[in-house]
C-alpha cells in the first residue's frame, strides 16, 4: 500500500516534474524496503515466528527505510515550496502513514520510535530551515503526540499479553489442581470403600456369630456377657457408620437416589429398629401419621430412615423415662412433608444450642459426660436433610424434653387401585379402646387411613355396642395384670370381635383372656398385619397362617430348595450357612466367583448370596457369567456385603442382581428376605 501512496503523491505533486529522480528513488527505496519486510515477516511465520535478535534487527532495518523514503519525499515537497497546497498535500499524506504504521508498530516500540522520527523529521526541518515555523510547530506537536500515544497503546497491549499468559498460568495451575483434588476425592472414594468393607466384614462376624449363641441355651451369666459383646459390636458399627458418612457428605460423594416408596411401611422399619431399645428403657415408642398424607412418596427412603433413626436413637438416649414420638405431617399445602421426633427426655440448655450441628460436638462434652457418641450424628442429618431439598431443626426446654423436626420436599406418588383395596377397610366400625393418650391418638390415626370409622376410647362403654370389631391396645401396659385386663374384656360386649394387641415377647397364658379374644398381635402394630387380621376376624380374608408360612418357618418341602453362599471369608460363611440352615433350607459354600458360576451350572440352586469383593472372581462379575446362561436368568442372587453405599447398590443391581444386603446382617431381616424370595417355592 505504500508504494501505491508514494506514487500517487509523485504525480498529484510537482516532485514528479522538479525533482524526477529522487521521486524515483523514494519510490524504489519504499516498494524495496515494503516488499523486502513482507517476504522477511512471511518466511518468518512458516519457522513458527522466531524471536531472534536478528530478524528484529532485519526488521527494523526494512522499516527505517521506509520511513526515511517518505520523510525525504514529503521533506523535499515543503523545500520546493513550503506554502504550496502540494507540500501540504505530501505532508497529510505522509502523517497518515505514520499514524497507521503507530499502531500496526505497536508490538514493538523502537520500530515504532524510529518510523516516527525519519519519516516525520525531515518534514519539520525542511519547513524549519524554510522558516514555515507554523507547520514546524505543528509537525512537532505531531511527532510528540503520535510518539505518546505509540508508547500508550504499547503499554496497554503489553499488559494484555502478560494478563493473557498470567491467565493461561493460572488455568494450567487450576486444570492441575482440579485434577490433582478429583485424584484426591477418587483415593478418598476408594479409601472409605475398603475400610466399609474391611472393618464391616469382622464386625458383621462378632455381631451375627454372637446373635446366633444367644440363641443356644445358656446361662444367665453367659447371656449377660453374650449380649455384652453384641453390644458393643453394634455400638462399634454405630460410630464406624457415623464417621463413614460424615466422610462421604465431606467429599460431597453421598449420592441420593429418587424412587417410589411406600410412607408408612419405612416408618414402622424405623420403630421396629428401635422398639425393643426404648423398651428395655421401659419408655413408650409411638409412630403417628396424618392419615391424609398419600401413600406412596418420591423420594431418598434409606437416607430418610437414616435421618430418623438418628433422631430417634438420640431421643431414646437422652430420655430415661416417658414417651419418644415420632410424628408425621403435611405443611398443609402439600408441598413439604414434616417429621417431629418429640421426647420427655432431659432437653437442651439454650446457652448450648449453638453445639448442636457442629461437627464432633456435643451438648455435654466434659469427660465425666454420662452420654457417648461421636457427636456427628445431627451434623449428618443437617447436611442430608439440605442433600434432600429439606431443613432441620429444634426447639427444646430442659428437664421438659425436646423437639427436633425435619421437613422435606417429597412428591406424592398416585398409588394403584389394587393397593388401596388390600388396605381399604370401608364400611367397618372399629371401636378403639387405649388407656394411653398418645397410643389411642396413633392407632386412631392408623385405622383412619383405611376408610374405615373409628370410636375411640380409653375405657369401655356403651357406644361400643354398634362397632364390628373392637381393638384393644395393652401394649403399653407394663405393668397391667392379667385381672385388670379381664375385667376391661368383661366390659366389652363377647358377640364383637376383639383383637388384642399386647407387649411384644409377652405370650398369654390366662385361659379366660385367649378365649375371649379373636386374634392377637404384638406391638408395635404394622398398617399390613392389622388390617389383615381385622379383614380376617371379620370373615373377609383367611388366617395368615393357613395360606403362607411364618417368617423363620418353612414347610417340610422347603428343606429341598437349596441356597447357594458365596463367600471368602471363614467367619461370614459360618454366619450365613447357619442363618440358612437355622431357617430351614439346604445350604452349600463356596469361596470365589469362579467356583459360583460353576456351581450354578452344575446344581439347581433356588438362591445365591453373593459377597461382592472376593478373589480370583469377583461378585460383580460372577453375576455377569451366570446371567449369561438361559437357564439361569430368573435365579434370585442377593448381594450380601459390607459396602453400603448407594453406588454400590446401583451396581449391583445394574449386573442382573435381585436384591441387595449389608453388613452385618440382622436375622429378623435376613430370614423376611428368605421368606420372601423362597417362601413362595417351599409350599
Amino acid at each position: 500500500m505504500s508504494p501505491i501512496l508514494l506514487l500517487v503523491v509523485i504525480l498529484c505533486t510537482q516532485l514528479g516534474t522538479a525533482h524526477h529522480q529522487l521521486s524515483m528513488v523514494c519510490l524504489a527505496l519504499v516498494t524495496i524496503s515494503g516488499l523486502g519486510r513482507l517476504l522477511h515477516v512471511h518466511f518468518s511465520l512458516k519457522k513458527n515466528l522466531p524471536h531472534s535478535t536478528r530478524f528484529v534487527q532485519t526488521f527494523r532495518v526494512l522499516t527505517a527505510a521506509m520511513a526515511f523514503s517518505w520523510g525525504c519525499l514529503s521533506g523535499f515537497a515543503i523545500t520546493v515550496d513550503s506554502y504550496h497546497w502540494t507540500a501540504l498535500f505530501a505532508l497529510l499524506v505522509n502523517a497518515g502513514v505514520c499514524m497507521g504504521a503507530t499502531t500496526s508498530l505497536v508490538p514493538d516500540l523502537m520500530s515504532q520510535r524510529l518510523f516516527l522520527l525519519l519519516s516525520m523529521f525531515p518534514p519539520a526541518l525542511a519547513a524549519l530551515l524554510g522558516a514555515n515555523y507554523p507547520m514546524a510547530l505543528v509537525v512537532f506537536f505531531f511527532i510528540i503526540f503520535l510518539g505518546g500515544q505509540g508508547f500508550k497503546q504499547h503499554h496497554w497491549l503489553e499488559s494484555s499479553i502478560t494478563n493473557q499468559f498470567q491467565l493461561e498460568e493460572r488455568r494450567i495451575q487450576l486444570e492441575e489442581a482440579k485434577l490433582h483434588a478429583e485424584a484426591a476425592v477418587e483415593a478418598r472414594s476408594i479409601f472409605l470403600a475398603t475400610m466399609s468393607h474391611e472393618i464391616r466384614t469382622p464386625l458383621n462376624g462378632v455381631i451375627g456369630m454372637t446373635g446366633l449363641l444367644l440363641d443356644t441355651p445358656l446361662s444367665r451369666e453367659q447371656t449377660e456377657y453374650t449380649t455384652t459383646i453384641r453390644r458393643s459390636g453394634e455400638a462399634l458399627m454405630s460410630i464406624i457408620n457415623d464417621i463413614l458418612d460424615f466422610s462421604k457428605l465431606e467429599a460431597e460423594m453421598m449420592d441420593l437416589e429418587s424412587t417410589d416408596f411406600e410412607l408408612r411401611p419405612t416408618l414402622e422399619d424405623v420403630i421396629d429398629l428401635l422398639y425393643y431399645q426404648a423398651r428395655e428403657k421401659k419408655l413408650q415408642l409411638h409412630l403417628t401419621i396424618d392419615h391424609r398424607l398419600p401413600t406412596f412418596l418420591q423420594g431418598d427412603p434409606t437416607r430418610l430412615r437414616q435421618i430418623l433413626l438418628n433422631l430417634l436413637s438420640n431421643a431414646i438416649k437422652f430420655t430415661q423415662e416417658g414417651t419418644v414420638a415420632l410424628k408425621v405431617t403435611s405443611d398443609g399445602a402439600g408441598r413439604e412433608i414434616l417429621f417431629e421426633v418429640t421426647d420427655t427426655g432431659i432437653g437442651i440448655p439454650p446457652s448450648r444450642f449453638h453445639k448442636l450441628f457442629k461437627e464432633f460436638s456435643q451438648v455435654d462434652s466434659s469427660t465425666s459426660r454420662k452420654f457417648g457418641g461421636t457427636g456427628l450424628g445431627l451434623v449428618i442429618c443437617e447436611r442430608l436433610a439440605t442433600a434432600m431439598g429439606g431443613t432441620i431443626g429444634a426447639e427444646s426446654q430442659p428437664g421438659i424434653g425436646s423437639n427436633f423436626w425435619v421437613r422435606l420436599p417429597l412428591t406424592p406418588v398416585e398409588s394403584a387401585e389394587e393397593e388401596r383395596q388390600l388396605l381399604s377397610l370401608e364400611g367397618v366400625k372399629i371401636g378403639l379402646i387405649a388407656h394411653h393418650e398418645a397410643a389411642r391418638q396413633s392407632l386412631q390415626e392408623l385405622l383412619l387411613a383405611t376408610d374405615c370409622e373409628v370410636v375411640s376410647l380409653a375405657e369401655p362403654d356403651d357406644t361400643l355396642e354398634s362397632a364390628d370389631v373392637i381393638l384393644l391396645d395393652c401394649s403399653e401396659s407394663n405393668g397391667q395384670s392379667s385381672q385388670t385386663l379381664t375385667r376391661t374384656l368383661n366390659a366389652i360386649d363377647g358377640s364383637v370381635p376383639t383383637v388384642l394387641i399386647k407387649p411384644a415377647f409377652k405370650e398369654l397364658h390366662d385361659k379366660e383372656i385367649i378365649s375371649r379374644v379373636s386374634a392377637n398381635l404384638a406391638g408395635p402394630v404394622r398398617h399390613h398385619t392389622l388390617v389383615e387380621t381385622i379383614k380376617m376376624v371379620l370373615g373377609k380374608l383367611d388366617s395368615p397362617e393357613s395360606s403362607t408360612s411364618r417368617v423363620g418357618e418353612v414347610s417340610p418341602e422347603g428343606a429341598s430348595l437349596r441356597v447357594l453362599v458365596v463367600e471368602d471369608n471363614q467367619v461370614n460363611q459360618k454366619l450365613l450357612t447357619r442363618l440358612v440352615e437355622k431357617s430351614g433350607y439346604h445350604c452349600d459354600v463356596v469361596a470365589n466367583g469362579a467356583e459360583a458360576v460353576k456351581a450354578v451350572q452344575e446344581l439347581p440352586y433356588h438362591l445365591v448370596l453373593m459377597d461382592c469383593y472376593m478373589p480370583v472372581m469377583d461378585g460383580i462379575e460372577a453375576t455377569r457369567e451366570i446371567r449369561k446362561h438361559k437357564s439361569r436368568e430368573e435365579l434370585p442372587i442377593v448381594a450380601v456385603t459390607a459396602n453400603a453405599s448407594v453406588q454400590d447398590r446401583q451396581k449391583c443391581i445394574a449386573v442382573g442382581m435381585n436384591d441387595y444386603v449389608t453388613k452385618p446382617i440382622r436375622p429378623t431381616q435376613f430370614k423376611r428376605l428368605l421368606h420372601r424370595l423362597l417362601g413362595s417355592k417351599s409350599i
